[in-house]
């Protein structure tokens, strides 16, 4: 089969494991040469888009890692720490000086040629939010929360959650798939007893208690997160996609 493809050519096909050997399964789709850009293309939205395929490369897995942790220490040099809080309307421009920092602090001082830096566009809900959250955490990588506020204050003033605002917002972080137990971890940390009081009145445990129920609460609430292992926000490309990506 593989004879009758053209020189050069890109194969598009599903990969299955037969014990120690790999077959083609399904139906096999063949780009040309010449068409090389359509298919790095493929090859870095599939990278953005399912990393896990990625990570199933141990080395890839682990040049991941190293490029996370090389982020974050950007990250806390740049903010002054792995947490910051800001006004909603402030986000989108605070994170665009942190993609501009990492750009010039990986390609050095004056460069000859200087590319766009490259940042993200925060979504509505982020920038119309009263305050966010950017938390570069050593294992969930870097997230962004609305909101943040709001949950912060009632964890140091567990009161606040008599008012239906501060009370709905932290039942959301609870709630919420996309906030990982981490958040949740960072804000009892600060005050254990006082987030035992914040659980009891969410969940009306009136014996609930963070040191001994926290952990068992987070996997009932966020079974998703534990169920796959974790792995980095990173996914780092190769030498061919990093240039694609770059000329594009």
């Amino acid at each position: 089969m593989f004879k009758q493809m053209p020189r050069r050519s890109f194969i598009i096909a599903r990969l299955v494991a037969v014990g120690d050997e790999w077959m083609l399964s399904g139906p096999v789709q063949i780009l040309r040469g010449s068409d090389r850009d359509i298919a790095y293309q493929l090859a870095l939205d599939m990278s953005l888009r399912t990393p896990e395929a990625v990570f199933r490369n141990p080395e890839k897995l682990a040049q991941a890692c190293e490029h996370q942790r090389a982020d974050r220490a950007r990250f806390v040099e740049f903010f002054g720490t792995d947490l910051l809080v800001v006004p909603g309307e402030q986000a989108q421009e605070r994170l665009d000086g942190y993609y501009t920092y990492c750009r010039d602090a990986i390609l050095g001082p004056d460069p000859e040629d200087v590319p766009p830096a490259v940042s993200m566009s925060l979504p509505l809900d982020l920038t119309d939010a009263e305050t966010v959250a950017l938390i570069y955490d050593e294992m969930d990588g870097l997230g962004f929360y609305a909101e943040f506020g709001l949950v912060e204050e009632a964890f140091a003033n567990p009161d606040l959650l008599r008012r239906r605002r501060w009370r709905e917002q932290t039942l959301s972080y609870l709630e919420d798939d996309s906030v990982e137990p981490m958040v949740l971890r960072r804000l009892a940390a600060r005050d254990p007893e006082k987030a035992s009081v914040v659980f009891r009145r969410l969940l009306k445990r009136p014996r609930f208690d963070w040191s001994r129920d926290g952990e068992t609460l987070l996997r009932e609430v966020k079974p998703g997160y534990f169920d796959r292992p974790p792995r980095p926000r990173v996914s780092p490309l190769s030498e061919r996609l990093a240039e694609f990506a770059k000329r594009h």
